[in-house]
């Protein structure tokens, strides 16, 4: 079972409406439509990162995927992957903000969260090659098998993704 960092066990809702959604790879897969980790095996677990390193998110994901014996491949792109969405929600949401990441993951599929107060939704960009930053979103795009945002209805936002675990 995940388990939120304070220990206590943890099952949070999904958003229910997708405003902006993208079926990267296997469109048409089972897997990939409708809610995507919604088997009866599901397993939650979230971190609330606010302005928390990056590192210390990896960290906490190490310790989520280790507990689940995902293999490594899924361990090292479900980390690039939710490293790019908290720190577009850290560059891009409001100073300040609050920043929570969320992880979902059955035997098969893993659906990661990141909730931002921001009110925008991201944009995959395609910079100039020797350009410093702007690509995480286009790796979310190219490494996901799906990914979309949602504006909440109290404010704020949610990105998500999903991995097929291989």
């Amino acid at each position: 079972m995940f388990l939120s960092p304070d220990g206590g066990a943890e099952t949070l809702p999904t958003a229910q409406a997708s405003d902006v959604a993208f079926d990267v790879a296997g469109a048409g897969d089972e897997a990939g439509a409708g809610q995507d980790t919604a088997a009866a095996a599901e397993q939650v677990a979230r971190l609330q990162v606010d302005d928390l390193p990056l590192a210390e998110v990896r960290r906490w994901l190490r310790d989520v995927v280790a507990g689940q014996g995902w293999p490594a491949a899924t361990d090292r792109t479900l980390a690039l992957l939710t490293t790019e969405l908290v720190a577009n929600a850290q560059k891009h949401g409001p100073a300040g903000g609050r920043v929570a990441v969320t992880v979902r993951g059955t035997a098969d599929v893993v659906r990661v969260e990141a909730v931002d107060e921001g009110t925008t939704h991201p944009v995959v960009r395609h910079p100039p090659q020797d350009a410093v930053d702007g690509r995480g979103m286009l790796l979310v795009q190219h490494l996901a098998q799906r990914w979309g945002s949602e504006l909440l209805p109290d404010g704020g936002k949610v990105v998500w993704f999903t991995l097929r675990v291989v």
